[in-house]
């Protein structure tokens, strides 16, 4: 059940119906321009400079940790906005950190600090590379509990195109998204040994590519010229109520002693990998004394729970369509 209150959850209706502002949090992933796109992580530089832009004029950009000390202090403007950006992408830094230190926007960027220490893919999209690369026409999957074969037919030109909100339309779309599904609740160290499996016995090369690495160790350092703020985001992205109690401290607590090691500055926020949490993952994140937590749930900041924070989701959109997932929130 909600911690907001009756007079809150009522003024949050009102704001609704009427139409008006209501402060939220902004989510991405990715600036890039890409084809193979399942779940909308990518918005391409143009529409994003569009957005920066829109959001300079018609709201009141503020950083995630100032944002949620206001809203303690009652404090918060209606159109306050915080940017956010999941993963640690290298076009985050590359990209969006220029535009926003150009449009003098303030962000928090979460990092997975595992693929950024060991220069590797993140695994979802190891994955979509071995699907999509693998010249055979069935792969398959040694799992834990045994080897699930997938049909993945011969490889065709749209293979590599898959909008966002639509589901997988040729095999090897098919074969990716059950893949995904089988993997992910699984512990990061099975994770990277199937796919190990998968690249020696398909003969391909294990390196990043430039369009989808994370960021370097550099990379990460040069954030803070920009004004961009570091968050965790746990050390290998795992859905952390699968995990055990000790598990999960070591996946919020070592993430938080990774980015201050690689920034010198002990990270205040927190973002749950693919918004997956329980009431034990938010006691662990309040315990490693985070100021704030974020989620993947849709929705303005209009509760008193910085460790269940709702954010919007920013798709590929042009400034009349942020306005418009904007409106009433």
């Amino acid at each position: 059940m909600s911690k907001q209150s009756l007079p809150a959850r009522i003024a949050r209706r009102l704001r609704s119906a009427l139409n008006l502002p209501s402060p939220a949090i902004l989510m991405y992933h990715r600036i890039a321009d890409e084809r193979f796109d399942p779940w909308a992580l990518a918005v391409r530089k143009e529409n994003f400079a569009g957005q920066l832009a829109w959001l300079k004029t018609h709201r009141v950009p503020l950083g995630l940790a100032e944002m949620v000390e206001l809203q303690r202090r009652r404090k918060l403007p209606p159109k306050a906005v915080a940017i956010t950006f999941d993963d640690g992408y290298s076009c985050n830094a590359r990209v969006a950190a220029p535009l926003l230190a150009e449009h003098k926007i303030p962000a928090t960027m979460f990092l997975t600090t595992g693929p950024i220490v060991e220069g590797k893919e993140f695994w979802w999209d190891e994955l979509e590379r071995i699907v999509l690369a693998v010249e055979a026409s069935e792969m398959a999957l040694e799992l834990p509990r045994g080897t699930r074969t997938l049909a993945l037919g011969e490889k065709r030109p749209d293979d590599r195109t898959w909008t966002p909100g639509h589901s997988p339309r040729t095999p090897r779309q098919k074969a990716y998204h059950e893949a995904w599904s089988a993997l992910k609740p699984l512990k990061s160290g099975e994770q990277q040994s199937i796919l190990e499996g998968l690249r020696s016995t398909h003969d391909l090369s294990p390196g990043p590519r430039e369009t989808h690495r994370p960021m370097t160790k550099v990379e990460v350092r040069s954030l803070e010229t920009c004004g961009i703020e570091v968050g965790a985001h746990s050390l290998t992205h795992t859905s952390l109520p699968d995990r055990t109690n000790e598990e999960k401290r070591q996946e919020i607590g070592g993430s938080r002693d990774r980015c201050a090691a690689l920034t010198g500055k002990v990270p205040r926020t927190f973002a749950y990998p693919y918004g997956d949490l329980d009431d034990e993952s938010a006691a662990i994140v309040e315990a490693f004394d985070f100021d704030c937590a974020c989620t993947t749930l849709e929705g303005s900041v209009s509760n008193d729970d910085r460790y269940r924070l709702p954010r919007i989701q920013v798709r590929d959109w042009g400034p009349e369509q942020l306005r418009a997932a904007l409106a009433g929130r």
